[in-house]
């Protein structure tokens, strides 16, 4: 008899759904049911390849508002939140379908022999391990699946427990649309008992994973040599210059710290304001915040839940910290079941654990700093580095600061974003391994082989 997890609501405690609780025993036969299916599928037209891929869009729009419903009440997302995740997942599709259809073999001539050449081509790794989290659980799954499906390799799916509901009933869909089941396979159940099975088995070709730091040192310490993706936690640090606009800088920084209740990757998580205008900032800071109100059902509130108990009870601590060190609650600070009122601490010293830790919550803390240089060197006195922001009307001098922020990417006069999904995205230290964007995740599923031609 299978076993089951049921799935909780991060709204009111409801049953969302029950999914089965798998095995090692059964993440290896997932694996040979996959390898076998993947090296005839590494052989079909590129043509072949894109339908199954585009199938992936196809279940995504004709389902939409079920699957939109699924993330609410699941993970806990606005209705608006919801459905720009399955719209943009469903435009992933068609952007890796497109770019798949310009890549060509590149060809190297031999510069002291005109006769002689070599092409580069691309063929697939095998399997594909996808392990996406529960904050995006559609988004960050397609953005794997589809490239790994149009470079021909096969794909086993982990979701994050939060989010195996919406991913089982997304495969439902897939199947019933005529996606073939012997190349994707989705394995549900608890991580700390499948992990070891999922990234040792010897037919894994590649993992592509997102979520935290820790869980991605883990990964990596397992793996061996085979090709990462990792795309793990940050800090994101928001540095506000004495001659920025300040109203959109208030603007952005709000907009990008309390989406989806803080709990992004790409959050702004820390603000760095030069003193001569911090009070001004703050103040505006603070109007914006007001404007989002109570923490409440996400369907009636712009701030919903954090996904579970604990993520509400690090938040707490978390201000009560801060508090301790002298910093100044402006709004919010209050904690309620797992609902954390937008909160914005002023003051906060640079030690305060709201600081040196990725929070993951509607906990926005402000650090004032002399100049541009010091704000620098406290960015970047951190073990992350995925994604910064830097405001300033001078181009100049905002390009100058975002040049010695290390992070896989920094936004100028703008809050720090993954998208769109053609652009780079990658983090640096801490942050995670490797490149994603729809051209270069087609190349990290794929690998070069040459044919050297001699007359």
């Amino acid at each position: 008899m299978t076993r089951t997890l049921t799935i909780t609501s991060p709204i009111d405690g409801s049953v969302v759904g029950t999914v089965p609780r798998r095995t090692a025993r059964d993440v290896r036969t997932a694996y040979s049911r996959l390898a076998k299916a993947q090296r005839e599928f590494a052989s079909a037209p590129l043509a072949e390849r894109l339908r199954v891929t585009k199938l992936l869009a196809t279940t995504l729009l004709e389902n939409r508002k079920k699957l939109a419903d699924l993330l609410v009440r699941e993970i806990g997302k606005t209705p608006a939140e919801a459905d720009t995740e399955v719209i943009r997942t469903a435009d992933i599709v068609t952007g890796t379908i497109r770019e798949a259809k310009r890549q060509r073999p590149e060809v190297i001539k031999d510069a002291g022999n005109p006769k002689r050449r070599q092409e580069v081509g691309r063929m697939p790794l095998g399997v594909v391990l996808a392990i996406s989290p529960f904050n995006y659980p559609i988004n960050l799954a397609i953005t794997k699946l589809a490239p790994a499906l149009a470079a021909g390799n096969a794909v086993l799916w982990k979701p994050s427990t939060q989010g195996s509901v919406v991913a089982t009933r997304f495969a439902q869909g897939l199947y019933a649309a005529g996606f073939p089941r012997q190349l994707l396979a989705v394995i549900t159940g608890s991580g700390s008992e499948l992990g070891e099975a999922l990234v040792t088995d010897p037919q894994c070709g590649m993992v592509s994973m997102t979520g935290s730091t820790e869980t991605g040192q883990w990964i990596a310490g397992r793996t061996g040599a085979i090709p990462l993706f990792l795309e793990l936690g940050g800090n994101d640090p928001a540095i506000v210059l004495a001659d920025a606009d300040l109203d959109l800088a208030a603007k952005h920084i709000v907009g990008g710290a309390f989406k989806l209740a803080g709990q992004r990757c790409t959050a702004v998580k820390r603000v760095y304001v030069v003193r001569s205008v911090a009070d001004r900032l703050v103040r505006k800071i603070d109007a914006e915040v007001a404007k989002l109100g109570p923490a409440g059902d996400p369907r009636e509130h712009p701030i919903g839940p954090l996904v579970d108990d604990s993520a509400a009870r690090r938040q707490r601590r978390l201000i009560a910290d801060a508090r301790k060190r002298g910093a100044k609650v402006i709004r919010g600070g209050t904690v309620h079941g797992r609902y954390v009122e937008p909160t914005l601490l002023d003051k906060v010293p640079q030690r305060a654990a709201v600081v040196r830790e990725e929070q993951f919550g509607p906990v926005l803390p402000v650090i004032r700093v002399k100049d541009a240089d010091e704000a620098v060197r406290l960015a970047n006195d951190t073990e992350y580095g995925l994604q910064a922001s830097v405001f300033s009307r001078n181009a100049k001098r905002a390009r100058a600061v975002a040049d010695r922020i290390d992070a896989g990417g920094v936004h100028l006069n703008g809050p720090d974003q993954r998208g769109p999904d053609n652009f780079l995205f990658t983090g640096h230290k801490g942050s995670g391994l490797g490149a994603q964007g729809i051209r270069f995740a087609l190349e990290s599923m794929s690998k070069p082989k040459t044919t050297v031609t001699n007359r």
